[in-house]
């Protein structure tokens, strides 16, 4: 699923971020409102207000929502990696459709100046996707 502009628009909030990494860390998959308030237990946040986030994130089409059962439990529609991977990838073909080839020389160019550490790690990912 490739994330609209309008998803990334601001990619996450500072709340959805810290919610979906307690969803992407969840052993078991699913988690219910109450499991993401635990592992938020720091921030003292209300029910409503997690519910609110996570309810927003299902519309966004980030969340999975299964409502046959109490209390409802929620899901991340792609892993973080995928996640980050498709809206890197929007973001890309955004760019490169406005700015055309100087986009992508753009691109080689900072590519250039990454570590041979770094270019490890990209060759890596590489050979992933």
């Amino acid at each position: 699923m490739a994330y609209t502009s309008s998803t990334i628009g601001r990619l996450l909030g500072d709340l959805e971020r810290e919610i979906m990494r307690v969803v992407w860390k969840h052993h078991e998959g699913m988690v219910t409102i109450q499991e993401v308030i635990d592992g938020l237990a720091t921030r003292g946040l209300a029910y409503t207000t997690v519910m609110t986030i996570m309810n927003r994130l299902t519309e966004k089409g980030i969340l999975v929502r299964d409502n046959r059962h109490e209390p409802h439990r929620y899901a991340a529609r792609h892993s973080e990696q995928e996640f980050f991977r498709s809206v890197a990838g929007t973001m890309f073909d955004r760019i490169q459709k406005e700015f055309g080839s100087l986009a992508i020389a753009s691109f080689v160019e900072e590519a250039e100046k990454v570590s041979r550490k770094g270019l490890r790690k990209l060759r890596k990912l590489q050979k992933k996707i």
